[in-house]
C-alpha cells in the first residue's frame, strides 16, 4: 500500500510539472525498496542459520557456534538473464536443441554462495497473445548433488551454475514471437529449505544476449 501511495503521489506531481519532487520520490522508492531487499535477505540468512543450528545441536555438536555463524547459507536463488535456447548442431534442422540456465545463489548479504541438495528445472513454451496453441513444456529436468556441484562454473564475467536441458519436444508454432518460462526449485541438502525462482524469456533472444 506505501508504494501504490507513492506511485500516484508521482503522478500528481508529474501533472503538475514538479520534477524536482518526482526525482526526490523516485530516490526515496528506490532506496527504500533495496532496504527491503537487504533486511529480506538477511532474515532468510538468519532462519536458515536457526534450522542448521539446530541440526548441528542434534547431531556431533563438533562446531563451534561461532563458525557456525560465520557459515554462508543460500537465501535465494536467481535465473540469470543470461539464460535462452541454444543450438549446439546449426545444421540438423531444428532451430534449438537445448536450454541452458545459468542460475545464481546468493546468502544473506546478497553475495555468491555455493550449495549443496538437488534442483528441479522446467521450462514451458509460452505461445503469443491471441494463438489458440495452449502452453507447453518442451524440457524438464533434476539434477542431483552431485550433478549440481559438476555444474558449477566461475569464469571472469560470472560465477554461476549451467544447467543444461535437451529440449524434450518443440510444438509446430511459430516461436519467434513466443516466450520461454523457467521455474526452479533448488532443496537445500543443509538446511532442508525450498527456494524457487521464476523467469520469462524471449524466444528471439539469442542465448548471452543483454537485451
Amino acid at each position: 500500500m506505501p508504494i501504490l501511495i507513492a506511485v500516484a503521489l508521482l503522478v500528481g506531481c508529474r501533472a503538475k510539472g514538479k520534477w524536482s519532487e518526482i526525482d526526490q520520490l523516485r530516490e526515496e522508492l528506490a532506496a527504500s525498496r533495496e532496504q527491503i531487499e537487504t533486511l529480506s535477505a538477511e532474515r532468510d540468512e538468519a532462519r536458515a542459520k536457526l534450522v542448521e543450528a539446530e541440526r548441528v545441536r542434534l547431531s556431533t555438536g563438533d562446531l563451534s557456534s561461532e563458525a557456525a555463524a560465520a557459515l554462508p547459507r543460500v537465501v535465494a536463488i536467481k535465473i540469470d538473464r543470461l539464460s535462452g535456447l541454444t543450438d549446439s548442431h546449426p545444421d540438423d534442422g531444428r532451430p534449438y536443441d537445448a536450454i541452458e540456465v545459468y542460475l545464481k545463489p546468493s546468502d544473506g548479504r546478497e553475495r555468491f554462495v555455493q550449495i549443496v541438495g538437488s534442483v528441479s528445472v522446467r521450462a514451458d513454451l509460452v505461445p503469443p497473445v491471441g494463438s489458440k496453441q495452449a502452453p507447453a513444456t518442451i524440457s524438464s529436468a533434476t539434477y542431483d548433488a552431485g550433478q549440481l556441484r559438476e555444474a558449477y562454473r566461475s569464469t571472469i564475467l560470472s560465477t554461476h551454475y549451467t544447467l543444461r536441458m535437451p529440449i524434450e519436444t518443440m510444438p509446430a508454432l511459430d516461436i519467434a514471437d513466443s516466450n520461454i518460462a523457467l521455474s526452479v526449485e533448488f532443496l537445500d541438502a543443509l538446511t532442508g529449505q525450498v527456494h524457487r525462482a521464476e523467469r520469462v524469456l524471449s524466444v528471439a533472444r539469442p542465448i548471452g544476449s543483454r537485451e
